[in-house]
């Protein structure tokens, strides 16, 4: 369980579109440097993209993987990840994350949602995320265009990864990171396979 822009690589293909895979897959996982105070054991995983559940090495499910995907994206988004600087364990299960106003306040939302610190308050999975995601940033780049249903949200997700279709710009205002594109040395310390141990 180690999701973060590092490990998310994106292959250009043919036809002009982009299509984004997931590496690593924790097989390598970044030991971090601090224990919890409850169970003395010490988590793996990028401290900064760490659900709270993770932090506290409780048992974890998918809802912890979506976490860490909201704060890929948020950090895709804003450039910084939900928590950093110093005491980001603590932050991570005490605080609740900052949100930019320059954000849409629908998708502002929708972050906070898969950002919540208890796992039933989180989207129930990472397809509900996307679709939540999808309607919201299409009503920030599409003011006034109907905003697509439950199962047409989703189906048209399902399409989009084999058709070309046009990919869903950033809110006006907000430019997309380099660290999804380019994995390499940033803000979570290890490009793709920089994890020690690998």
């Amino acid at each position: 369980r180690d999701i973060k822009p590092s490990n998310v690589l994106m292959e250009a293909r043919p036809d002009g579109t982009f299509l984004a895979k997931l590496a690593d897959f924790g097989s390598a996982a970044e030991v971090t440097s601090f224990r919890t105070r409850v169970t003395g054991v010490v988590p793996t995983g990028t401290l900064n993209y760490m659900s709270p559940e993770q932090v506290a090495c409780r048992k974890l499910d998918g809802r912890s993987d979506t976490y860490a995907l909201a704060a890929t994206i948020y950090q895709i988004l804003t450039f910084d990840p939900p928590f950093h600087g110093s005491n980001v364990s603590e932050k991570i299960q005490t605080q609740e994350p900052p949100m930019p106003p320059i954000l849409p306040p629908r998708l502002a939302r929708t972050l906070a949602r898969a950002l919540a610190k208890k796992p039933d308050e989180r989207f129930a999975s990472a397809g509900e995320f996307a679709m939540s995601f999808f309607q919201a940033t299409e009503m920030a780049t599409n003011p006034g265009r109907p905003v697509l249903g439950t199962q047409e949200s989703l189906s048209f997700v399902g399409r989009a990864t084999r058709q070309k279709i046009r990919p869903i710009a950033a809110p006006e205002g907000i430019s997309l990171g380099q660290s999804v594109a380019t994995p390499a040395t940033g803000t979570d310390g290890a490009g793709a396979g920089g994890n020690a141990g690998a």
